[in-house]
């Protein structure tokens, strides 16, 4: 459920992404990891990593971080 939750970010994006964020995202990175401008991978000296587009995070719609609570909730419960 937390994935499919995360992975509708970016169905929502064209939606529930502001011209305000749209413009800072293209001046200034996201905070989040998984969060870019356009749909891409990038291959470093390591591991390969990804640039989605995604809507803004809010009380309705979950930051990335959402995936490491998803981790670690179930073992706590």
């Amino acid at each position: 459920i937390g994935g499919l939750w995360l992975f509708a970010r970016y169905f929502l994006a064209p939606y529930l992404t502001s011209p305000e964020s749209a413009a800072m995202l293209a001046n200034h990175p996201s905070a989040e990891w998984l969060r870019g401008e356009k749909l891409c991978t990038f291959r470093g000296k390591w591991h390969l990593s990804w640039s989605v587009p995604m809507a803004d995070a809010s009380y309705y719609v979950p930051a990335a971080s959402i995936h490491s609570f998803l981790m670690f909730a179930p073992l706590f419960a």
